[in-house]
């Protein structure tokens, strides 16, 4: 039950990382973002089959695309919201 969840877990990055990587404009940031997901689905089918491998790497990488993503949205000056 619990490899189900990781896989969902990874599934929902993996997710996240292709929608910015179509949302986005800056092409750094969607590179990083394909990368990601692609670490992801990676990640998933080789946890499915018991290896252990891009067991820190897949994570290491989402929080790299959030902090990417933190950074852009903080030096593009734009303000969301009324």
């Amino acid at each position: 039950m619990v490899l189900f969840a990781a896989i969902a877990a990874i599934a929902a990055i993996a997710a996240f990382a292709v929608s910015v990587a179509l949302a986005i404009d800056s092409r750094g940031l969607r590179l990083l973002s394909a990368v990601v997901a692609l670490g992801c689905v990676a990640r998933a089918v080789l946890l499915l089959t018991g290896s252990e491998a891009l067991e820190l790497a897949a994570p290491m990488a989402f929080i790299a695309l959030v902090l990417c993503l933190a950074v852009f949205s903080w030096r593009s000056g734009r303000v969301t919201g009324p």
